[in-house]
C-alpha cells in the first residue's frame, strides 16, 4: 500500500503541479493548458479518489490489528454481541454508500467540465488570460490537497505501526471522518471549478501526451569535449607564461565575450592543465558572479590554499594566514563570471592581495562578459600585467561537430543519416557560433529521431543576437519545451538554488524525491533514486547542467546550472506558509524556523543553508520548536553547518522522513536512541564518527545511504545490523572490525549481496598491541560484491590475503575495481600480483613491514605460458602507483630482465602509468619491470628514502617524464638521468659520493 500511495502521490504531483505550472510559465496557449487539464489531469484525480482514497478510508474504518481481530472474533462467538456486530456492519455499508455517492458527484463534475471548451487563443485580452490562469491555479491547489490526503493516510498507518500495535477503534473512526470531510470538500471545489469553466466559455479538445522511456544507467557522460578552442587555450597559456617570465608579483588574462561562447570551458581547461602539470604550487577556482566581495574571495583562497585549521574570524586574520601560507609559493587564481565593475571594490581587493604576495610569478585568470570589467582590473597592482583576450565565435562546421558529437554520445547511435545531417547543418548555422547553443541543441536532437522533429527545431524562432548576451535563453527554452513532462518540474525546481551554486547530484535527487517528482513510470522496477538518476542524466544530456565534477572512480558528484538560467526566488507571502513545500533558511535558522514552524502544514523539504562562522554577534536560537515533529509530510531535512542545535523529542515522529543530512552527530543534540522510529528513512548523510552513537540500525530496512558503520560489542551494534540493509548504495565505511570474532559473524554483514556499494573501506583500530588470530577469517567473510569500484583496507593484522583478493578470486574476475588502497598490514608476508586487475587505475600500498619480495615474478598462483617465458600484460589501466613504508622489501620484480634478455615475449608493463611514488623502502635493492620507454606515459616520478637502491629501470627515450624527484637515496646512480629530454622540474639530493653527478648527455 505504501508503494502504491507513493506512486499515486508522485503521479499526481508530476501531472498537475509539473504540467500546468511549467506550461503557463512558458507562456503556452491557455486553450492548450486548459485542454491538458480537462482531458488529462482531472480524470487522474478522479481515478485516484476512486482507486485509492475512498477504498483506503473504508479499510481504515473497518481494519484493525491482529489483536483487535482476535478480540472481535471472540465477541462474535458470544450471542449477546451479535446485535452490536450487525449494527457496526450496517454503519460501514452506509459509509460506503455515502462514499459512492461522492464519487458519482465527482464523475458528473468531470463530465460537465469535459463538455465545456474554449478556444482561448481567440481571446487576446489580458483579463481572459488571467482568468484561465487563476482557474488553473485553483486546480493546482486541489491536486496538492489530494496528495496531502493520501499522505495523511500513510502517515497514520506508519504512526500506528510504530507507536502502538493496537490503536483504539475510536481514533481510527475519527481519522476516517476527517478524510471523508476532505473528500467532500474536494468534490465541492471541483464543482466550483466546473461552474467557473462555464463562465469562461471553454470548449473541448483532445490532448495528446508523450511517454518517456527510462532505463537504469550510470552517468558516463557530461564531460564535454572542447571543440574549436584548442588554439585559444594554447594562446592564453602562452600569454600567462610570458607574463610570468617578466617576474611581476601577479599578472593575468581576462577572457571576454558574450554568454554561451565557452569562456568558462576554456578557463576550466587552463585550470585543469595548470593543476595536472603543476605549473603553479597552488590553484584555486572562485565563482564571483554579480557581487564582487573581497572577503568571500579571500575566504575561498584560504579554503584552497590553507587546508588545515579553523576559519579565521576576521578579514585581517585571513590576510595574515594567507601571507604566511603563500611564502615561497606561486598560485593561479581563477575568478569566473565577473560582472561587478565597482572600482573601489577591486582596489580594496588589490590592496589586500599586495599584502599577501611575497613571491613573483603568480597569475589571475578572469572570465567576464563586459570588457569594462577587464579594464577595471588594469589598475594599481596589475596596471601593466593584465591583458584582455576577446573570445571569438565558432564556425558553422565547429558548431556542427559539437551537435554531432553530442547526438552520438547521448543517443548511442553510431551514424546520423544523410537526411538528418543536412537538417542538422542548417541548425548549426543558426547557433550563431555559440558552443553552448550547439551543445544544448545537440542534446535535444539526441532524443528526437523523426525528420519532422528536427525540422520543427530548425524552423523554430531563435534569437541569438541579443545585445545583453541572453540570446542563449531562446535555445534553452527550445530544449525545455522538448523535455518529457516529468522533467520540466525537476528542472524548474533547480531555480531555487542561487546563481553559480554548486549542486550535489545526490542531494538534488533527494530533493526531487521529497517533492514527489520521481514517480515510477509504467509500474517498472526502478526505485525513486534510479528514476532520479535517469532524470538527471537526461537533463545533463540536454546540456542543461554544466561544470560536472566526478569522483575518483568516475561517478558524477557535483554540477551547476547555467548562469543564464538563474533567477531570483520570489518573496513568499505569509498567507501561503501552510501550502509551502520547500523551505531553505540561511542566517539565524533556529529563530526563523521557530517563528513559522506551526504554520508549515505541507512542508516536504527543510534545508538550513549557509555557513555559520565561529564568531557571530547575533546568537541564534539553538533549540528547535517541537512543532518540527508535527510536519507529517516532511521527507527531507538538512541541518548542515550548524553546531550545538537541539532537535526536539518529537523529531522521531517524522515517519515520512526519507533524507536526514548534516555534518556531525557529535555537534547535534537529538533523540538518536529512537532513530528506528524513522521507518521511511532512506539516506543518512553525515560524515564523521558521530554515527557511532546509532544503535539497531538494521531496523531501517529502507536505508540506502549510510556513510559509516561502527561495530560494537553492545546491543544493536553488531555487524549483523548491516545484514538486512540490502538496499545500501554508494559509499560505506565499516570501522572497529576488531570486534568481529569469526568468518561466520563477518558474513552476516552480507556485503557479497550488496550490489549497490561502489566505495568500501574496511578498518581495524590501529593498536600496536592488538593482534587477532581470526582476522584472516574475518576478512574472508567480508567479501564485497564484484560491482565494487573502490576498496580500502586499513589496520588488518592477518598474515595473508583472503581468497577473493588472490589471482582468480572474485575481485580479479571483475572488471569494475578502479581503486585499491591497502594501509597498515603490518603482519602480512606476501602481496599477490595485483597487475592482473584489468581496470585498476590507482594503487596505494603502505605499512607492509614484513613483505620481502613482491611483483608478478613471485606470485605462486601465476600460470606460465607453454614453451618458456610467459606472455604478460600487467597493470594495463594503472595511472597512479604509490608504495610507502615497505620496510623489509628487498626485491620488486614484475618482469625479470634476464627473461627479456633471453628473448622471452613480454608486453609493456604499466603502459598508462603517469604517477609513481616510492617512499621509505630502505632495504629495496632490486627493482625490475622491463624499463620505461617512449611508449610509456610516466610524467611524475618520486623516489625517497630508498637507501640501498642502486639502479632504477631504464628510462631511455622516456620523453613524457616532466617531474623527477630523487632524495635520500644514497646508493643510486646518476646514469638514470640520461636522455630525459622532457624534464621541467628536477629535485635531487642528498646523495653519497657514489652518485657520480648528472650525466652531460
Amino acid at each position: 500500500m505504501m508503494m502504491k500511495t507513493a506512486r499515486l502521490a508522485e503521479e499526481l504531483e508530476s501531472t498537475v503541479v509539473l504540467e500546468f505550472s511549467c506550461l503557463l510559465d512558458l507562456s503556452l496557449s491557455p486553450s492548450m493548458a486548459f485542454e491538458f487539464v480537462t482531458n488529462y489531469i482531472l480524470p487522474r484525480i478522479i481515478d485516484a479518489l476512486a482507486d485509492e482514497v475512498i477504498p483506503r478510508a473504508r479499510r481504515w474504518w473497518t481494519a484493525s490489528d491482529s489483536s483487535d481481530r482476535e478480540a472481535e472474533s471472540d465477541r462474535e462467538a458470544e450471542s449477546d454481541h451479535e446485535a452490536e456486530s450487525d449494527h457496526e456492519a450496517e454503519s460501514v455499508r452506509e459509509a460506503e454508500s455515502d462514499h459512492e455517492a461522492q464519487l458519482t458527484n465527482l464523475r458528473d463534475s468531470l463530465k460537465f467540465i469535459q463538455s465545456m471548451i474554449n478556444d482561448a487563443e481567440r481571446k487576446q485580452g489580458k483579463e481572459s488570460d488571467d482568468s484561465v490562469r487563476l482557474w488553473l491555479q485553483h486546480l493546482q491547489r486541489l491536486a496538492y490537497d489530494v496528495e496531502d490526503v493520501l499522505d495523511e493516510c500513510d502517515y497514520e498507518h506508519l504512526r500506528c505501526r510504530v507507536e502502538t500495535p493496537g490503536e483504539e477503534e475510536r481514533k481510527r473512526n475519527s481519522f476516517t471522518s476527517d478524510i471523508v470531510d476532505k473528500i467532500k470538500d474536494i468534490n465541492v471545489r471541483l464543482n466550483k471549478l466546473e461552474e467557473r469553466a462555464r463562465l469562461l466559455k471553454l470548449v473541448s479538445r483532445e490532448f495528446h501526451s508523450t511517454a518517456m522511456q527510462l532505463r537504469k544507467t550510470d552517468s558516463v557522460f557530461g564531460d564535454s569535449k572542447v571543440f574549436g578552442r584548442g588554439d585559444d587555450i594554447k594562446r592564453i597559456l602562452g600569454i600567462l607564461d610570458d607574463l610570468r617570465e617578466k617576474q611581476y608579483l601577479v599578472s593575468g588574462v581576462s577572457i571576454v565575450g558574450m554568454g554561451g561562447l565557452g569562456k568558462t570551458t576554456v578557463a576550466r581547461s587552463i585550470y585543469n592543465k595548470a593543476k595536472e602539470e603543476k605549473r603553479y604550487d597552488l590553484v584555486a577556482w572562485v565563482c564571483v558572479s554579480d557581487d564582487f566581495n573581497e572577503e568571500t574571495i579571500l575566504r575561498e583562497m584560504h579554503e584552497h590554499f590553507i587546508k588545515d585549521g579553523e576559519r579565521p574570524s576576521s578579514i585581517n586574520k585571513l590576510v595574515q594566514e594567507l601571507a604566511e601560507g603563500l611564502k615561497k609559493k606561486t598560485f593561479l587564481l581563477v575568478l569566473d563570471d565577473m560582472w561587478d565593475k565597482d572600482q573601489p571594490k577591486w582596489n580594496a581587493f588589490s590592496n589586500r592581495l599586495s599584502r599577501i604576495l611575497t613571491t613573483a610569478r603568480n597569475s589571475i585568470l578572469v572570465t567576464a562578459r563586459d570588457e569594462g570589467v577587464a579594464s577595471m582590473m588594469k589598475t594599481n597592482l596589475m596596471q601593466n600585467s593584465m591583458q584582455i583576450d576577446k573570445m571569438h565565435k565558432l564556425s558553422d562546421d565547429e558548431c556542427w561537430s559539437i551537435i554531432e558529437e553530442t547526438i552520438l554520445t547521448f543517443s548511442k547511435q553510431t551514424l546520423i543519416s544523410s537526411n538528418l545531417k543536412t537538417i542538422g547543418m542548417e541548425i548549426a548555422k543558426k547557433c550563431g557560433g555559440l558552443p553552448l547553443a550547439a551543445a544544448v541543441i545537440g542534446g535535444t536532437l539526441s532524443h528526437e529521431s523523426q525528420t519532422s522533429e528536427w525540422k520543427a527545431i530548425r524552423d523554430d524562432a531563435w534569437n541569438l543576437n541579443s545585445k545583453d548576451g541572453n540570446g542563449i535563453l531562446s535555445i534553452l527554452k527550445i530544449s525545455f519545451d522538448h523535455l518529457p513532462s516529468p522533467l520540466k518540474k525537476c528542472f524548474s525546481y533547480c531555480s531555487i538554488f542561487p546563481k553559480d551554486f554548486v549542486i550535489e547530484k545526490d542531494d538534488l535527487v533527494q530533493l526531487w524525491m521529497a517533492q514527489g517528482y520521481l514517480h515510477q513510470p509504467n509500474e517498472n522496477s526502478m526505485t525513486m533514486e534510479e528514476v532520479g538518476d535517469a532524470y538527471f542524466n537526461y537533463l545533463l544530456s540536454n546540456s542543461l547542467f554544466q561544470d560536472v565534477q566526478r569522483t575518483s572512480y568516475g561517478e558524477i558528484k557535483y554540477c551547476k546550472m547555467h548562469d543564464v538560467d538563474a533567477s531570483e526566488p520570489p518573496d513568499i507571502p505569509a498567507n501561503i506558509l501552510q501550502r509551502l513545500r520547500s523551505l531553505f533558511i540561511e542566517g539565524k535558522v533556529g529563530a526563523v524556523f521557530n517563528a513559522m514552524a506551526s504554520n508549515l502544514k505541507s512542508l516536504r523539504s527543510l534545508k538550513f543553508g549557509g555557513v555559520e562562522f565561529p564568531i557571530s554577534r547575533d546568537v541564534d536560537i539553538k533549540e528547535l520548536d517541537p512543532a518540527l515533529g508535527e510536519l507529517k509530510h516532511l521527507r527531507y531535512f538538512d541541518i548542515s553547518n550548524r553546531r550545538g542545535y537541539m532537535l526536539p523529542e518529537s523529531f522521531c515522529k517524522l515517519y515520512n522522513l526519507q533524507t536526514f543530512r548534516g555534518d556531525s552527530f557529535f555537534d547535534l543534540e537529538w533523540p538518536h536512541d529512537k532513530i528506528t522510529s524513522l521507518v521511511s528513512l532512506r539516506h543518512i548523510c553525515f560524515d564523521d564518527d558521530g554515527l557511532s552513537i546509532l544503535r539497531s540500525i538494521g531496523h531501517l530496512t529502507s536505508l540506502r545511504t549510510l556513510p559509516t558503520f561502527f561495530v560494537d560489542m553492545g546491543e544493536g551494534g553488531g555487524i549483523e545490523e548491516l545484514g538486512g540493509l540490502t538496499e545500501l548504495r554508494g559509499r560505506l565505511k565499516i570501522q572497529d572490525l576488531e570486534h568481529v570474532r569469526s568468518r561466520l559473524e563477518a558474513s552476516k554483514a552480507n556485503l557479497k549481496e550488496k550490489t549497490g556499494i561502489r566505495w568500501l573501506k574496511l578498518e581495524w583500530s590501529n593498536f600496536e598491541e592488538r593482534y587477532s588470530a581470526n582476522e584472516e577469517e574475518v576478512l574472508e567473510g567480508l567479501q564485497p560484491h564484484t560491482n565494487l569500484k573502490s576498496l580500502c583496507i586499513e589496520g588488518y593484522m592477518g598474515k595473508g590475503f583472503p581468497p577473493w583478493m588472490m589471482s582468480g578470486g572474485a575481485i580479479f574476475l571483475s572488471n569494475n575495481l578502479v581503486e585499491l588502497e591497502l594501509h597498515g598490514w603490518h603482519n602480512c608476508e606476501h602481496i599477490p600480483s595485483l597487475g592482473l586487475l584489468p581496470s585498476l587505475k590507482s594503487l596505494h600500498i603502505d605499512g607492509f613491514e614484513n613483505v620481502i619480495r613482491m611483483g608478478h615474478k613471485f606470485d605462486p598462483t601465476k600460470s606460465n605460458s607453454p614453451g618458456g617465458v610467459e606472455s604478460i600484460k600487467l597493470f594495463p589501466a594503472l595511472r597512479e602507483l604509490r608504495l610507502n613504508s615497505l620496510l623489509s622489501l628487498e626485491e620488486w620484480i614484475e618482469v625479470d630482465d634476464d627473461d627479456i634478455a633471453a628473448g622471452g615475449k613480454v608486453e609493456i608493463v604499466f603502459p598508462c602509468l603517469e604517477i609513481l611514488k616510492i617512499d621509505n623502502c630502505p632495504r629495496l635493492k632490486i627493482w625490475q619491470m622491463g624499463g620505461f620507454s617512449s611508449h610509456h606515459k610516466l610524467s611524475h616520478l618520486r623516489i625517497s628514502k630508498c637507501d640501498e637502491l642502486m639502479h632504477i629501470p631504464s628510462m631511455n627515450g622516456l620523453s613524457s617524464l616532466q617531474h623527477l624527484r630523487i632524495e635520500k637515496c644514497f646508493s643510486i646512480s646518476g646514469e638514470c638521468l640520461r636522455y630525459l629530454t622532457g624534464l621541467k622540474k628536477l629535485k635531487m639530493g642528498p646523495f653519497s659520493f657514489r652518485f657520480g653527478g648528472v650525466p652531460k648527455t
